[in-house]
C-alpha cells in the first residue's frame, strides 16, 4: 500500500457514525479549507479597498460599508457550504429557523427592525462611518455601524450605543455630508478705548496658531455690534476636526485672554450703579 493509498483511507474514515449520519475526516478537512479560503478573499478585498482609500477612490465610511456588507454575506454562504460538506441538512434548520421566529413573533418586532435597519444603513451609505450626526440632542461622530446597533461617539468623548433603528426613522442631520469640515467662531468683547486694528490683528494670530485650524479657507475676523459695555467682535475659522472643537476654541481663548492682557486690552463686564434713596 502506497502514501498515497494512506492518505485516500485517513481521509476516508468515518470520525462519528449515528445511524444513517457518517462525518468522515475529509469532510472536516474540506471544512477547514473553505473556511480558510473565505478568510483569504476577505483580507484580499480589505488590501484593495485599503488601496482605493490611499488613493481618494474611496472613503473610509464606503469602505466599511462594503467590508461589513461583504463579510455578513461572504459568512452565510461559507457556513451554509460547510453545513452541506458536513452533510447537515439545511432544510431542517430552515425549517426550524421558521417554526422559532413564529414562535416568538411580536416579541423579536424591534430586533428585526433593527437588523433591517443596518442593512439599510449599510447599503444607502446617506450616514456612515466617520460622519458626524446629530440627533436626539446629541451630537457626535459615528464609529461603528453594526447589523443591528451602531456606535457613536459625543462630544464629550463617550460612547453611545444606539439601534439602528433609530438612525433611520428618526430626524438626522449629518454635517458632514456634503464637506468634511465645519466653521465655527469665538465671539468676544472689548472696551471702547481699545484700537480696533489691533484686537483683529491679536485675534487671527491667536487663532491661527491652532495646527488644527484650517488655511483655507482662511480665518476673519468680524465686527459684530456695538454693545452695551463693550465692542462685540467674532473670530470665525474652519477645522475638519469636528468632534473637539470646543478644545479648539478653549485653547483660542487662553491665548487671546494672554495677549489682551500683553497689550492692555481690557474685556469689560456689565455694571451697575444703585442709588439708595432716604425715605
Amino acid at each position: 500500500m502506497d502514501f498515497f493509498d494512506l492518505i485516500g483511507q485517513f481521509l476516508d474514515y468515518d470520525l462519528i457514525s449515528i445511524g444513517n449520519y457518517k462525518l468522515k475526516v475529509y469532510s472536516i478537512a474540506l471544512s477547514v479549507i473553505v473556511f480558510l479560503v473565505s478568510k483569504l478573499i476577505m483580507m484580499a478585498l480589505k488590501k484593495w479597498l485599503d488601496i482605493k482609500v490611499n488613493k481618494k477612490d474611496l472613503d473610509v465610511g464606503n469602505e466599511y460599508a462594503i467590508l461589513t456588507i461583504a463579510s455578513y454575506l461572504l459568512w452565510i454562504i461559507t457556513v451554509v457550504v460547510v453545513l452541506e460538506i458536513l452533510g447537515i441538512d439545511i432544510t431542517l434548520l430552515t425549517a426550524g429557523s421558521a417554526a422559532l421566529l413564529v414562535g416568538i413573533g411580536l416579541g423579536i418586532q424591534s430586533i428585526f427592525m433593527d437588523f433591517l435597519s443596518g442593512i439599510v444603513l449599510l447599503l444607502e451609505g446617506e450616514n456612515k462611518v466617520n460622519d458626524i450626526i446629530e440627533f436626539d440632542n446629541r451630537v457626535g461622530i459615528i464609529k461603528r455601524v453594526g447589523i443591528r446597533t451602531s456606535e457613536i461617539q459625543t462630544f464629550n468623548d463617550t460612547a453611545v450605543i444606539v439601534p439602528n433603528s433609530k438612525l433611520i426613522n428618526n430626524y438626522i442631520v449629518n454635517w458632514s455630508h456634503t464637506d468634511k469640515t465645519a466653521r465655527y467662531s469665538i465671539k468676544v468683547g472689548v472696551a471702547y478705548r481699545s484700537d480696533v486694528r489691533l484686537v483683529e490683528k491679536i485675534l487671527l494670530e491667536c487663532i491661527h496658531q491652532d495646527p488644527k485650524v484650517l488655511k483655507n479657507p482662511a480665518p476673519f475676523v468680524r465686527f459684530e455690534d456695538f454693545g452695551d459695555s463693550a465692542l462685540v467682535f467674532s473670530v470665525f475659522f474652519w477645522t475638519k476636526d469636528i468632534i473637539f472643537y470646543e478644545n479648539i476654541r478653549s485653547d483660542a481663548r487662553f491665548r487671546i485672554i494672554e495677549k489682551f492682557r500683553e497689550h492692555n486690552i481690557e474685556i469689560p463686564f456689565p455694571q451697575r450703579v444703585v442709588t439708595i434713596v432716604n425715605s
